[in-house]
């Protein structure tokens, strides 16, 4: 990737005063929210992995400076702030630094989080994806470009072939095979018009990951629409140039790499042993966290030595020798078996088009005990919590019903969730904001009662497709 004179400077983090360009307020996290005035920050948090001591920093932080606000965890591993005034930001930002944390990349038009499964490094057999993603992620950051990308560019790293980072989503997905290399998957995307990506490599050693994200992203810097953004992102390159020309080019762009320089091989060793015991998984309601109660998981864990990392569906994962002694609260969280991520909405958000916290709040009480079913809640078609390729997805949208304007919920299901190519597929096209919780909790009792032996919910979704429709038809009609 070579410099480009013409490109604006990246700015300042932290900053001493809130930039007034969105470009850099983008690229700085910050984001107008729907209350006037107001606005959100996003924290990276490289590879979901935050320490008792950093939780603790960014918790003060929202009591001083959000109050009434919690702490927010995305669907790719950060922390959000809400409520924030454009007078705290340097403030806050200036915090994060010295807490290790940073919010630079984590909006606009750059290398975002790089994000990581939780359990690498630490659950048996897998291969430690957090030392991969920091050397891809200091090797990205280096480039001169990086800052000014045609698009957002996504890089997630799995440990084991599980794929639980969610491959198929990203613009790369490293994951590995179990046998010392790694695969590779590329140019996939969400947003309105959601398509998952295509395998690039089947087996490529350590040593050559650095170079081929660093190809990645000179290819995308080439070849990325800069004048079109809903058509910018790295599988658009590859919709334009066909697979078979991507491959090519891209593959060329990587052999460039490997022979331009000496690349550092990242630690990728596996877990031979047991590994650490997961102790907790905490199913957040909303995604939120007061405060006082973020304070209290970091004081527990800290007590515990556990580690904590935060995963893709509003959950924060507790490893170690010991479970860390939890209040009510949080034990229940820990207790919770419905695993229901809502992006903030309308609630605050201003391109949200429906009331995602009251639909999920419908939808957790309506779900049985041990559905077992993984339920994505998006307030807009721009899809951020990954409602295209859930188990079970609502996207917001507002339909006419019975002659009136209605907030309604396309409803999908059967997705991979990112772990697997598979979208899910349109059961219904406006289901009621009302009838969200009858409507899936309905799917959930038809898997229950009519699967067969190990039939999973995407093959029961794909077998019983058109009954779905029909049920949902039924419950919901339009």
């Amino acid at each position: 990737m070579s410099p480009n004179d013409a490109q604006p400077p990246a700015p300042q983090f932290p900053c001493d005063g809130c930039p007034e360009d969105a470009r850099s307020q983008r690229l700085l996290g910050i984001y107008d929210q729907v209350q006037d005035g107001l606005h959100m920050q996003r924290v990276k948090v490289h590879a979901g992995r935050i320490s008792p001591r950093q939780l603790r920093a960014v918790a003060e932080l929202a009591r001083a400076h959000t109050p009434g606000y919690p702490l927010h965890l995305t669907t790719r591993q950060d922390v959000e702030l809400h409520g924030l005034k454009a007078e705290d930001v340097p403030a806050v930002q200036h915090a994060l630094k010295r807490a290790g944390l940073t919010s630079l990349g984590s909006g606009g038009d750059t290398l975002r989080n790089v994000t990581a499964c939780p359990g690498s490094g630490l659950c048996r057999g897998s291969a430690d994806a957090i030392g991969i993603a920091d050397a891809v992620r200091r090797a990205a950051e280096a480039l001169p470009g990086i800052r000014n990308m045609p698009r957002k560019f996504k890089i997630c790293v799995s440990g084991c072939p599980r794929a639980c980072a969610r491959p198929w989503i990203t613009d790369l997905g490293i994951v590995a095979n179990g046998d010392g290399s790694f695969r590779v998957i590329g140019a996939g995307s969400l947003g309105a018009r959601p398509a998952t990506g295509v395998e690039l490599y089947a087996g490529l050693p350590a040593d050559r990951l650095v170079p081929l994200v660093v190809g990645a992203l000179r290819l995308f810097e080439a070849e990325g629409d800069r004048q079109k953004r809903s058509r910018a992102r790295l599988r658009h390159v590859r919709e334009r140039l066909g697979d078979a020309e991507f491959r090519r080019r891209l593959d060329e762009a990587f052999r460039e790499e490997l022979a331009a320089d000496a690349w550092p091989s990242p630690p990728a060793q596996q877990v031979e042993d047991e590994g650490v015991p997961i102790q907790a998984r905490l199913l957040l309601p909303h995604g939120d966290m007061g405060p006082a109660l973020a304070v209290e998981l970091a004081d527990a864990a800290e007590a515990a030595r556990a580690v904590m990392r935060i995963g893709f569906e509003h959950d924060v994962w507790l490893y170690g020798p010991a479970m860390p002694a939890l209040g009510a609260e949080l034990s229940a969280m820990a207790a919770a078996r419905a695993a229901v991520t809502a992006c903030p909405g309308s609630t605050w958000c201003l391109r949200g088009l429906a009331d995602t916290r009251s639909a999920a709040d419908r939808v957790r009480a309506a779900l049985p005990d041990g559905a077992g079913l993984a339920v994505s809640i998006s307030g807009c078609p721009n899809n951020c919590s990954h409602a295209a390729v859930c188990d079970v997805g609502l996207v917001g949208r507002a339909a006419t019903v019975d002659g009136r304007r209605t907030e309604c919920f396309r409803l999908l299901a059967g997705g991979d969730k990112g772990r697997g190519p598979r979208l899910a597929r349109e059961v219904h096209a406006a289901v009621p904001a009302d009838k969200v919780g009858p409507a899936v909790s309905r799917l959930a009792a038809l898997y229950a009662g009519s699967r067969r032996d190990r039939e999973s919910f995407t093959e029961f979704v794909e077998r019983r497709f058109e009954d779905l429709q029909g049920e949902a038809a039924r419950l919901s009609p339009s």
